[in-house]
């Protein structure tokens, strides 16, 4: 019989990790796809004009996620 892990289950730190992957997965699809997007439905051209907006949604949203971990930090407390 294999002998089990005696360490708990940390689902903190599983919720983390999932909170991180979906902010990445946001990321790059606001970004990346978003640009794609409209290069192929517009013109390549107005992708220069797309992506600061696209790049300002990506720092908003970082901002709210940072905003949301420090309120996390400060009632861990």
């Amino acid at each position: 019989m294999p002998k089990q892990d005696e360490r708990p289950t940390d689902y903190r730190q599983m919720r983390r990790n999932h909170d991180r992957s979906n902010l990445l997965m946001t990321l790059f699809v606001l970004v990346v796809i978003g640009g794609v997007l409209v290069a192929i439905i517009i013109k390549p051209v107005a992708l220069l004009a797309a992506l600061p907006f696209l790049f300002l949604g990506a720092c908003g949203i970082l901002a709210l996620y940072g905003l949301w971990l420090l309120i996390e930090k400060l009632t861990r407390r």
